[in-house]
């Protein structure tokens, strides 16, 4: 009998390891999301400056044209 209480205190101590590497990971993983949280100002203004940026046409050339023809009518 005393064999099987050594080993279910065995088993609740494997439990008890387990459960505490499962509440470091599950915190470490929380912080990570947080240091990288777009609602931060701090890190929203990281990722822009770590963004690349280039210029892109809006509109094609007909596009264009119609957008001035209506730009000129309605002024």
């Amino acid at each position: 009998m005393q064999g099987l209480e050594v080993l279910v205190l065995w088993g609740f101590a494997a439990l008890g390891v387990y459960h505490l590497i499962f509440r470091l990971k599950l915190a470490l993983a929380r912080q990570k999301a947080a240091a990288n949280s777009v609602r931060d100002a701090t890190n929203q203004l990281r990722f822009v400056m770590a963004a690349s940026f280039r210029q892109k046409k809006l509109m094609f050339q007909r596009e264009y044209r119609v957008f001035n023809l209506a730009r000129a009518c309605c002024l």
